[in-house]
């Protein structure tokens, strides 16, 4: 209960502040992956995933291993690529240079990953379609732990250090901690353009950014791009929108 007073009290924060441009900057990308503090852009063009920062651009590419469908940018030393069609994470250094690969399928024949994220104490988040749970693989061992019983799948997810969160087919949001906690924080309505950005819910309504401040189904506006959104990410008070072959930052005061 605590926790979830917590969610609404931070969530109606962010409604009422004021959003203000901080500027545009060019960008080429099929997805735009986030930035770090240092103000580096990271995307996906043409299943190359990239670091770009004023003229320097740097690339890893690995088309051995299919479509890589998600990274996670929590660490910006450690970030983690994930490849579903090889059931397999690659982790990068800030460089973009690889640290480890990891093939699930190989760990565990009976092992098909279909949403992976960074954890606490060197573990990665995963998430099985088979056996519908939660777990944690070791970085160190390759040994996965199960936090959960069956889950309902996640449809979308974000996750961080220390939880995952998820809403699956029917709505309804969740977060489960490491430790195997799970609460059902509560129903978002259904509809298209739905995103999990640290643990806050948002939506993209064609030119606009709108956000949920509880589990009712009302939505608020946080901005209005006035051009067609691709997608977004937010990080360190600014929001970053991706729209045609450029990204647009929006301070956002936390407070």
């Amino acid at each position: 209960m605590k926790k979830w007073l917590l969610l609404l009290w931070i969530s109606a924060g962010w409604c009422q502040t004021t959003t203000k441009e901080s500027g545009s900057i060019p960008f080429e990308a099929d997805v735009f992956c986030g930035r770090d503090a240092s103000g580096a852009l990271y995307g996906i063009l043409d299943n190359t995933f990239f670091r770009q920062q004023g003229d320097v651009r740097v690339e890893y590419r690995n088309v051995s291993l299919g479509h890589l469908l998600r990274v996670d940018l929590r660490n910006p030393l450690r970030m983690v690529l994930f490849y579903s069609d090889f059931n397999t994470a690659v982790l990068l250094d800030n460089q973009l240079n690889e640290i480890q690969r990891i093939s699930f399928a190989e760990k565990d024949p009976a092992l098909l990953v279909t949403a992976c994220g960074l954890a606490s104490q060197n573990r990665l988040w995963l998430y099985d379609s088979l056996t519908l749970r939660l777990g944690l693989y070791d970085l160190n061992s390759g040994k996965t732990t199960f936090i959960t019983q069956s889950i309902s799948r996640p449809v979308t997810y974000t996750s961080d250090f220390n939880d995952f969160y998820w809403i699956d087919e029917k709505g309804i949001y969740y977060t489960c901690n490491v430790f195997g906690r799970m609460v059902t924080v509560g129903r978002v309505a259904a509809g298209d353009g739905l995103q999990l950005e640290n643990g806050r819910i948002w939506r993209i309504d064609g030119t606009s950014i709108r956000f949920f401040p509880d589990g009712s189904g009302v939505e608020k506006t946080v901005v209005d791009a006035g051009k067609s959104i691709k997608n977004f990410a937010v990080s360190d008070g600014i929001l970053s929108i991706f729209t045609d072959h450029e990204i647009t930052n929006y301070k956002i005061p936390l407070r």
